[in-house]
């Protein structure tokens, strides 16, 4: 079922799906009963205060889409935009290195990100974000922006991972191994920038680089 045929019930279904909102959150945040968005409640028409209670709480959320299913469903600017958003289409949060800082404990806290992006070719990723500065060029060049799986562990394989670090930032880089087993070691891209070796105690988060899209910039 696409978004156009389904109900508003199903579109509120698939953007908490899609933006890795917790049910129990969802209905706590709203005043919504959790029987209405099963069996025979999800065919029931959502009154109007729901809906604009809805809205009030995920502002982000095109009301366009959710009412007739037509355009992106999110209101922020996409790379693609389709006149029909269809069932299945994974929107990408585009952040920053302090937005994925920002989270603290909380791994991958992105779901009151606007800028989103649907991207066909990334659709085993998890997000996107902005190269800054030269240390990972010619591969990946400042203000490309990367698409990224979410990893809970990896290995020093010599592929490239963004890396949330506990007091260096994020850092783009391929991982090897160290000579000690209790450290890894983080290789630039560009040669003017020395290999150097990081404790795995000081790694918070990770995420696997799957690819880039390069946006040319005056």
């Amino acid at each position: 079922m696409d978004a156009i045929s389904a109900s508003i019930k199903y579109r509120i279904l698939y953007f908490i799906e899609n933006q890795h909102i917790k049910k129990v959150d969802f209905f706590r945040k709203t005043g919504m009963s959790a029987s209405n968005f099963k069996g025979k409640g999800l065919n029931s028409e959502l009154g109007g205060d729901k809906i604009a209670k809805f809205l009030s709480v995920y502002p982000d959320v095109s009301a366009e889409w959710l009412i007739s299913g037509k355009g992106p469903m999110l209101a922020g600017n996409n790379l693609i935009r389709e006149e029909n958003a269809h069932y299945g289409q994974k929107l990408l949060p585009l952040i920053s290195a302090d937005e994925w800082i920002d989270c603290g404990t909380q791994n991958f806290c992105f779901n009151n990100i606007s800028r989103h992006y649907l991207i066909h070719e990334f659709s085993k990723a998890d997000f996107l974000l902005c190269v800054k500065g030269d240390a990972m060029s010619p591969k990946y060049n400042n203000e490309d922006l990367v698409a990224c799986k979410k990893e809970t562990s990896f290995m020093p394989d010599n592929k490239i991972y963004a890396i949330r670090t506990k007091s260096m930032g994020v850092i783009i880089r391929r991982v090897s191994p160290a000579e000690k087993s209790t450290h890894i070691t983080l290789i630039s891209e560009n040669k003017d920038y020395p290999p150097f070796y990081i404790p795995v105690t000081e790694v918070e988060d990770i995420a696997l680089v799957l690819g880039a899209v390069t946006i040319e910039r005056e």
